[in-house]
C-alpha cells in the first residue's frame, strides 16, 4: 500500500523495516529525534501504530511479498533493513535471501540512495553451520550446528548450546556471541536453536523445552555427542531460558552460563545440582542488575534482581552461602570486572556471578551491537571462562 503524501518540507524520508524488533525498536525514538521523515515498513501496521508518535508514518508490506511493497518506498532517501525471519519454514535460510533480495530490488526500482544493511540481519551470509529441524509440538523447529573445524568428529564431542535473545534467531546469535572460533579452538559442537519468533514462548504456548530436548536426541544421531558434556549459555532472553533448562532438563544439561538474563520462573526440584555461571552489566537498561523494568526493556517485563537469581541457585545447590572473590580485569577499557564463586555445592558444583562495573547489555568480549544497548567489556571475553567453567563441571 503506498502511503499517504507526506509533507515533507525539504526532509528526507527515512525508511525503516524491523521497527518491533530488537535493535529497529531503539531507533525508532532516535530517528524521530532527527530532522527527517520516518516511514515504518510492517505487515502489521496495527500493531506498530501505538509504539510510534506523530508524525511518523506506518505504512503495509511485506518483504516476501514483492507487490506489496510497491510504492512503499516512493522519495525514500535513506532504507534501513533490518528484518530477518523466523518462521517454522524448514528452509529459513532460503526465506531471509529471498527477502533481502526482494527489498533490494524494490529499493532500487524506487531509486533509494543509500541503503544501510548489515550481517547482522542477512542472517544467509553468516552461515554459521548446517540447518537442520524437527517437528514439536505440532511446529516445525530449527536449529543450526556449527562443528569445530580441525577435529575428529568420530569422537564424541562436548556441545554448546547458545540461546539467542528476542527479536533475535540463531545466524545472528553466532555473530553475536562470536562462539564459533572458540569452538574451533576448543573443539565442542556449537548449536544455536531458533525460536519460533511470536513474542513470548509462554503466551503462544510454545514447549521450548521439549523443543531442546527433541533437538538433543536429533543431535545424537547426526553428530557425536558427549552426552556428560552438554551445556547451554544464552544471551538475554535466552540467557533466561538457560535458566529454565537447569531447573527442567538437569538430567540433560552439565551446566550453563546466562549471560545479561534472570530467573524468570520459580527453580522447582531440579533431578541433580547444575553449576551456573552468570555475566551481568551493572548499567543494563534492558535487565536491570538492581531487578524491575528495565527503561529499554522489549516487553516490559519486571524481572528479579540479579542478587535473587544467583542466591536461589547457591541454596538450589547447597553452595557455600559466602563466595570467593577474584579480580577478571581491573579496567582497563574503564569497565571493572569481578567474578564471585560460590562453591561446596552438591557433587562439586558452583555457582559464580562475573559483574561487569559498568556494563551494558551486552556479550563480554564482543563490541556492543548497538550503542544502545550500552557500553561492552573488551578486556574480558565471556567465551573464555565459560569455556574454562564447562569444562570443570561435566554431568557426573
Amino acid at each position: 500500500m503506498p502511503p499517504p503524501e507526506p509533507e515533507n518540507a525539504g526532509r528526507p524520508v527515512v525508511l525503516l523495516t524491523g521497527a518491533s524488533g530488537y535493535v529497529g525498536g531503539r531507533l525508532v525514538p532516535l530517528l524521530e529525534r532527527q530532522p527527517v521523515v520516518l516511514r515504518c515498513l510492517t505487515r502489521t501496521p496495527d500493531k506498530l501504530r501505538p509504539l510510534v508518535k506523530e508524525p511518523t508514518q506506518v505504512v503495509r508490506g511485506d518483504v516476501l511479498d514483492p507487490p506489496s511493497l510497491d510504492g512503499t518506498l516512493n522519495d525514500v532517501h535513506t532504507a534501513y533493513y533490518l528484518v530477518h525471519l523466523m518462521s517454522d519454514s524448514k528452509d529459513f535460510e532460503t526465506e531471509d535471501r529471498e527477502a533481502a533480495t526482494n527489498f533490494a530490488d524494490a529499493a532500487k526500482k524506487a531509486g533509494v540512495r543509500r541503503m544501510r544493511i548489515t550481517d547482522l540481519y542477512f542472517s544467509w551470509w553468516l552461515r554459521p553451520g548446517r540447518a537442520r529441524n524437527l517437528v514439536v509440538g505440532g511446529l516445525t523447529r530449527t536449529y543450526v550446528v556449527y562443528a569445530p573445524t580441525g577435529h575428529d568428529l568420530k569422537t564424541p564431542l562436548p556441545v554448546v548450546l547458545a540461546l539467542h535473545g528476542a527479536t533475535m534467531n540463531g545466524p545472528m546469535m553466532a555473530w553475536f556471541s562470536g562462539l564459533g572460533r572458540k569452538a574451533d579452538e576448543a573443539g565442542f559442537i556449537a548449536v544455536y536453536p531458533n525460536g519460533t519468533g511470536n513474542g513470548p514462548a509462554a503466551q503462544d504456548k510454545v514447549d521450548d523445552v521439549g523443543f531442546i530436548d527433541a533437538l538433543l536426541d536429533d543431535l545424537s544421531r547426526a553428530y557425536p555427542v558427549d552426552a556428560r558434556r552438554v551445556y547451554a549459555t544464552g544471551m538475554s532472553n535466552g540467557a533466561t531460558m538457560a535458566y529454565r533448562l537447569a531447573a527442567e532438563l538437569s538430567d540433560r544439561i552439565a551446566a550453563v552460563a546466562p549471560v545479561v538474563g534472570s530467573v524468570a520462573t520459580g527453580i522447582g526440584r531440579p533431578k541433580r545440582p547444575v553449576s551456573v555461571l552468570h555475566f551481568h552489566g551493572t548499567r543494563d537498561e534492558f535487565i536491570p542488575f538492581t531487578g524491575g523494568k528495565g527503561a529499554k526493556s522489549v516487553f516490559g517485563t519486571d524481572y528479579r534482581p540479579v542478587g535473587d537469581s544467583v542466591r536461589a541457585w547457591v541454596e538450589a545447590n547447597g553452595c557455600d552461602g559466602i563466595p570467593k572473590t577474584d579480580v577478571l580485569s581491573e579496567g582497563g577499557d574503564g569497565l571493572r570486572v569481578t567474578r564471585k564463586t560460590y562453591g561446596g555445592g552438591r557433587g562439586g558444583v558452583e555457582v559464580a556471578l562475573v559483574v561487569i562495573e559498568g556494563g551494558g547489555h551486552t556479550w563480554p568480549g564482543k563490541r556492543s551491537a548497538a550503542a544502545v544497548l550500552g557500553r561492552s567489556t573488551l578486556t574480558v571475553s565471556a567465551n573464555d571462562p565459560v569455556w574454562e567453567f564447562f569444562q570443570k563441571h561435566p554431568m557426573t
